[in-house]
């Protein structure tokens, strides 16, 4: 899995480095063609027909691409830094909620294998994005849907099959509604990180697990760099017009 992971990153940097590539040259080329159009005079017609108005739209997109760049630069690290690691360990609280992006199957209602008891919560498809909160221990019992962290740190959410006291202690069992087999794990309270609230957004988790993959990494930096480097080459045409005008005393 991991050999794969690592073929998979390395497959992702390559098309987002050929992507790059091919973008900036197609832009360098367009830009060149039309700025060298503009210097030998060839679109003088136009330009005084339209006067400076076309340049100062060529100046305005170009802007509108830089400002653009940085929004999605920001949201990229926004979602990678913040939602794209809900789904493995957990993200911040807000209000006493922590969102969390479903990865899995193994809670959908439509492949749930085993009878739901009365007053539960159903369960969620993938790509959802639920909320969780923090309970007491009391607040607990069999039926309910919880997150816990296993000994690797991930965060799994199940539903409670069964409350074991062993040596004095509560421990629960928790099995996915469309899993045969409960987890082979007994979990303490301590390792409970919330409940489920029963709010789900329907396919909200999907851009942040999207981000947590080596492709969706790639194509989110791929789309900002091709923004930039067309704002780039705008930018470039709009000063080439506003240079020609100049010279024509327009």
């Amino acid at each position: 899995m991991t050999e794969l992971a690592a073929l998979l990153a390395v497959l992702a940097a390559v098309f987002a480095a050929l992507a790059m590539a091919l973008v900036t040259l197609l832009c360098r080329m367009y830009a060149r063609a039309v700025c060298g159009a503009i210097a030998r005079g060839d679109d003088d017609e136009r330009l005084m027909r339209g006067s400076s108005l076309r340049s100062r739209r060529r100046g305005f997109c170009a802007a509108a691409a830089k400002i653009l760049t940085f929004l999605l630069a920001a949201a990229a690290l926004v979602a990678i830094g913040r939602f794209a690691v809900f789904s493995l360990s957990g993200g911040r609280e807000y209000f006493g909620h922590m969102p969390l992006a479903v990865a899995s199957g193994s809670m959908s209602k439509a492949s749930c294998v085993h009878e739901i008891p009365a007053g539960s919560l159903p369960g969620f498809e993938r790509y959802d994005l639920i909320f969780i909160a923090k309970v007491r221990a009391e607040d607990l019992a069999v039926g309910d849907i919880a997150a816990y962290r296993s000994a690797g740190g991930e965060l799994i959410i199940h539903r409670i099959v069964e409350i074991r006291n062993m040596g004095g202690r509560e421990y629960y069992v928790f099995r996915g509604d469309a899993n045969m087999l409960a987890d082979p794990v007994y979990v303490s309270f301590e390792a409970v990180a919330g409940k489920y609230t029963g709010v789900c957004i329907r396919y909200a988790g999907a851009p942040a697990l999207f981000l947590q993959s080596s492709f969706g990494i790639a194509t989110a930096a791929v789309i900002i760099y091709i923004v930039s480097v067309c704002g780039g080459a705008l930018g470039s045409i709009a000063r080439a017009e506003r240079l020609r005008l100049f010279e024509l005393d327009l």
